[in-house]
């Protein structure tokens, strides 16, 4: 028999009892590990860790600054995968949940967190990486917010910005204000509870129209966050300075994901239009994992997760496969990202060509120059694009001079 207030640790179904008494005991132990921490929980963040997702983990980890109050949560880990993450991080908190053979799903996780914090905390998706040492020092949340995100999605018909949920910081006392008031856990929802109808109508949201344009759903969050803005809160928007998420999604890593994913490939232009965007998700989630495995320094992580990947060939080979359905901008992302890693690691020639750039960054006499876009960013330009990484340009130069007549994105 389900408890009245079940809904607090994720929606169960009445034949989801023994998940949610596992629920209710890994809500008793994160109780007595938060409490152990209590002096870091103030702006801290949780990243949630499952299982084939250690090689966007230990990317992400390589940019966070030394003190941020970070958290890490293990969700149906292997054995090896922990104990990896004992050896690697020593210092790092971890928690690790109790499950049934299986990862427990992320919105119950996220539901457990919300439950179990008084003050305002974050999550950071393993796939999304921060350049900017700085950027957490910057980001804020108000009393009139109920969140604040660097990463938006908008919705033309209700004319609301929505945030995405790869980097949150949470007004933690409105959000569970909202969810206690409405009894609202965090899942999606295909069925909009009918006491909801009247305020998602005010907004234009509802079954005529989700918050993501191709889902016939609201994804994890998106009720509360709807009923949030009804009573008249706010969403910050949070600093886009130096930080990228490159949709390595952990829901595509399974065998029959992966071997399906290739039999549709060639039935692309017959897909829905849900359809498709899922392939395309599936499809890059395995050329970034395959990319950080061929950059990673350990074997560890290659040993064990490369026959999974491997079975699709080298990222290369991979990308020729892929590459009339993934964006050039996705690619793009990695790499920039394996650009800023392998000059943060100060490997050799990138950290020597790096410095070389910058010089010429610091003396071009194009800095200041009216005709360059107000968002130009010399460093994520130069790092995107490997042939200007490689020829060592003044960034504001080639753009100025070539880049913009040849399509090259200035961001």
């Amino acid at each position: 028999m389900l408890d009245c207030d079940a809904w607090r640790l994720g929606y169960f179904n009445a034949e989801d009892e023994e998940e949610y008494l596992v629920m209710q005991a890994n809500e008793a132990r994160f109780r007595d590990f938060q409490k152990e921490h209590w002096s870091d929980l103030n702006n801290h963040f949780y990243i949630i860790v499952i299982p084939k997702t250690l090689d966007t983990l230990e990317c992400c980890l390589t940019f966070l600054p030394q003190n941020l109050h970070l958290f890490l949560i293990l969700n149906g880990l292997h054995s090896w995968e922990e104990d990896f993450l004992n050896r690697a991080y020593p210092n790092t908190p971890k928690f690790t949940l109790k499950t049934k053979n299986i990862p427990i799903l992320h919105d119950r996780v996220l539901d457990l967190l919300m439950e179990c914090n008084d003050s305002n905390f974050g999550i950071i998706d393993q796939d999304c990486f921060v350049f900017n040492g700085e950027f957490f020092s910057k980001l804020q949340v108000t009393d009139k917010e109920f969140a604040v995100s660097p990463f938006t999605s908008f919705n033309k018909k209700s004319n609301i910005t929505f945030p995405r949920t790869y980097l949150l910081l949470f007004n933690t006392s409105v959000i569970k204000k909202i969810r206690t008031q409405y009894k609202l856990s965090f899942k999606r929802c295909w069925s909009i509870p009918s006491r909801l109808e009247v305020q998602l109508t005010e907004l234009n949201l509802g079954y005529h129209n989700f918050p993501h344009e191709s889902l016939n759903y609201f994804d994890n969050f998106q009720l509360i966050w709807a009923l949030a803005l009804h009573q008249g809160f706010t969403f910050g928007s949070g600093p886009l300075d130096k930080l990228i998420h490159v949709g390595a999604g952990s829901g595509y890593l399974s065998d029959a994901t992966r071997d399906q994913m290739i039999v549709n490939l060639p039935k692309y232009e017959a897909l829905s239009k849900l359809e498709k965007e899922k392939l395309r998700a599936a499809l890059f989630s395995y050329y970034a994992h395959l990319v950080l495995l061929e950059n990673t320094k350990n074997l560890e992580l290659v040993r064990h997760y490369g026959p999974f990947f491997s079975r699709l060939g080298s990222s290369r080979t991979f990308l020729k496969t892929i590459s009339d359905v993934i964006s050039p901008q996705k690619v793009k992302q990695m790499d920039l990202l394996i650009a800023h890693l392998k000059i943060f690691r100060g490997e050799e020639p990138h950290a020597s060509k790096w410095a070389r750039i910058q010089k010429k960054m610091d003396a071009s006499p194009l800095q200041d120059a009216r005709e360059l876009p107000a968002n130009f960013d010399p460093k994520r330009y130069v790092l995107s694009y490997p042939d200007l990484f490689e020829h060592e340009v003044d960034p504001y130069e080639h753009f100025l001079n070539w880049g913009r007549h040849e399509g090259r994105s200035e961001h």
